[in-house]
């Protein structure tokens, strides 16, 4: 009911206003989680601000420089670190988790974008614009989509399957990450891949996704990390914001880190100098995940035994100083969970988000954009309240008695006793969700 929601939605908010006492510390999945949440909503960002991009903001455009070099292959590393075998019931989770809903949402957005962008009439000249520099299907006509296309965002569930179904053959191989950069460096010289069925993009992300596999067997992701590997974090995000800065000014195209297109879509005249670009991604991406999962480990660590050493040699001296200390762990401890809880459903946040951004273009929020004299000045706040905007409607779809309960139905439908032959009686502990996001 109504009212049930009410209850739900304060309970969820009142996490951040009321003292907690952690007394166990995040474990892996809780810090992946916690990462996945950060993660959703620079993707979130990320579309919310493309339009300010292409209306050509600079802030706007070192934002998703920034951001697009490395979230994607972020979240890509982490659905390979999960991937296992593929048993009876995972092989069941992947088409109860990724193949179903693709069915239904493929149609259901490529039908109501038809309805919100394009005219009532099949003419040619219909491009499907959703602002007067941006459309999400690529200028086709009114009925120009189907299946073998993923509609805009989609693409990730048909190439997180074909990545799954994959995995088990590259993990043969040696060298195996290195072999995939290869075929990535190379797949964009084929002009007849580009977007179908997002073979594209598949290939250039299957070393990440390889890798998040890698790591896990090895143990070695969020491994406790010295002095050093910080400073040299911290030394490469200023080296990225300082890059994403450059390339702003030298106009690169943003289509490099969308792995969609060929190298003559993306490149132009430069498109034989595609392989080395596309190495040259690759070898900036790893430094990117590099700081984002050293800081991932900082961010999260819980540090008991400093903790628990200082109070026993200096309890009576510094007693007051050691207890801020649990506190601040504790509370830190409390936030990282609790914000894992939220990356938990950071699924509806991918799926729906795109909901929400068409529905704003088409009731005008891009509007303003092409009115102002100054893209630079009026547009730059702009894109701040949107990157604002951004965080909230990330946050929203996450409420657990709302979305979820609403969409769950579609985007994680409970088939197994229509289309299944028995009811497999092993337990997972892997949900449908993990298998997306």
């Amino acid at each position: 009911s109504a009212a049930d929601i009410a209850v739900g939605m304060e309970e969820q908010f009142s996490m951040f206003t009321t003292a907690s006492n952690c007394e166990e510390a995040p474990s892996m999945d809780d810090r992946l989680s916690f990462a996945k949440f950060v993660l959703i909503t620079l993707v979130v960002l990320g579309h919310f601000i493309e339009a300010y991009s292409k209306a050509g903001n600079q802030v706007a455009t070192v934002i998703m420089h920034l951001i697009y070099s490395f979230h994607v292959p972020a979240f890509v590393l982490i659905s390979g670190y999960y991937s296992k075998d593929l048993t009876s019931a995972r092989r069941r989770k992947l088409l109860s988790g990724l193949v179903l809903p693709y069915v239904i949402l493929q149609p259901l957005f490529c039908v109501a974008y038809t309805g919100l962008f394009y005219g009532t009439d099949d003419s040619e000249t219909q491009d499907g614009m959703m602002t007067q520099n941006w459309s999400l299907m690529s200028g086709r006509r009114r009925r120009d989509w189907n299946f073998l296309y993923p509609f805009a965002h989609l693409w990730y569930l048909i190439s997180l399957l074909c990545m799954r179904i994959w995995l088990p053959f590259a993990l043969e191989m040696k060298y195996t990450v290195w072999f995939h950069m290869i075929l990535g460096c190379l797949v964009g010289y084929n002009d007849s891949v580009g977007r179908f069925l997002s073979i594209h993009r598949t290939v250039v992300l299957l070393p990440y996704f390889i890798a998040g596999r890698l790591l896990e067997e090895s143990g070695a992701l969020l491994r406790p990390v010295g002095i050093k590997l910080k400073f040299t974090a911290f030394f490469f995000v200023l080296l990225q914001v300082a890059g994403s800065v450059l390339a702003s000014q030298v106009d690169v195209p943003l289509d490099i880190w969308f792995r969609a297109d060929s190298y003559a879509k993306v490149l132009g005249g430069y498109s034989s100098y595609g392989g080395l670009v596309q190495l040259g991604c690759y070898v900036w991406t790893a430094m990117c995940l590099t700081s984002f999962f050293t800081i991932l480990h900082v961010a999260t660590e819980r540090k008991t035994s400093y903790i628990s050493i200082a109070v026993k040699e200096t309890e009576k001296v510094d007693g007051s100083r050691n207890q801020r200390n649990r506190e601040e762990s504790s509370w830190r401890d409390s936030l990282v969970l609790k914000l894992a809880f939220w990356g938990r459903q950071s699924m509806y946040v991918y799926i729906l988000h795109m909901a929400v951004l068409m529905l704003m273009a088409k009731f005008g929020y891009y509007d303003s954009l092409f009115e102002m004299e100054s893209l630079e000045t009026g547009i730059t706040a702009q894109v701040v309240g949107t990157a604002m905007l951004a965080v909230l409607v990330s946050v929203l779809l996450t409420l657990n008695l709302v979305v979820p309960t609403i969409f769950k139905c579609i985007i994680e439908p409970d088939v197994s006793r229509f289309i299944f032959r028995r009811r497999n009686a092993l337990v997972e502990s892997e949900s449908s969700t993990s298998l997306i996001m």
